[in-house]
């Protein structure tokens, strides 16, 4: 039966709403510190930050850090998996447009896109080569497991014989790596291209090494 509206609250609904806030509250400090480590490893790098640091940045207790992760790199981990959907996402794209069109200019339309998307995410590019350099990784740098991106791509990996498509995997890996590189270079300076340039060299590149015929 329905409750009227003078009726006193559900006692047994309460606990749920405080619960429900409770979350909303650790899930807003743990992306504050997200936040804040990123601000300070973009100004001091990864390796020379301290808790102490991201704390302060957070307008947290060190004890608050300690709350919400055990060290940075749990930190970095929980960023690199929170990114997955999204990075994932754009693989899932691409194979979906390579699909229906092979051409360059296709494909240079997803690579602005995917450069977009690591100009967007800048620190958190610039500190992987870092995090997997300072910390002892099992398997190397697991923050981005290297078959992640071709099991994204399974339409594109179907169109070649079984004998070739692990070569083929190992391919998309190396690309994706190359991108990835390629972006924290131009991000650093270390080239003066232009975004459009470095779009082209890149749409290129894999235009080429994916066997692409249109």
């Amino acid at each position: 039966m329905a409750r009227s509206p003078s009726s006193p609250p559900d006692p047994k609904a309460a606990p749920v709403a405080r619960a429900s806030l409770r979350e909303q509250q650790k899930q807003f400090t743990r992306q504050r510190l997200i936040d804040g480590a990123l601000q300070t490893f973009q100004e001091a790098g990864y390796a020379t930050t301290t808790i102490d640091d991201i704390a302060a940045a957070a307008g947290a207790s060190r004890a608050t850090f300690y709350l919400h992760f055990a060290s940075k790199l749990e930190l970095v981990r929980d960023l690199a998996e929170s990114l997955k959907p999204e990075i994932g996402a754009y693989y899932d794209d691409l194979d979906q447009i390579l699909v229906r069109d092979e051409s360059y200019d296709a494909l240079r339309e997803w690579m602005v896109s995917a450069v977009g998307w690591f100009d967007a995410h800048r620190t958190f590019v610039a500190i992987i080569e870092e995090v997997g350099a300072v910390e002892r990784l099992e398997g190397g740098n697991e923050l981005v497991p290297a078959t992640y991106i071709p099991d994204r791509m399974p339409k594109l990996l179907a169109r070649k014989p079984k004998r070739q498509r692990e070569r083929f995997r190992l391919r998309i890996s190396l690309l994706v790596a190359e991108l990835t590189g390629a972006c924290r270079m131009w991000f650093a300076g270390d080239f003066t291209v232009t975004f459009d340039e470095l779009v082209d060299e890149l749409t290129e590149l894999w235009h080429t090494r994916l066997e692409l015929t249109g």
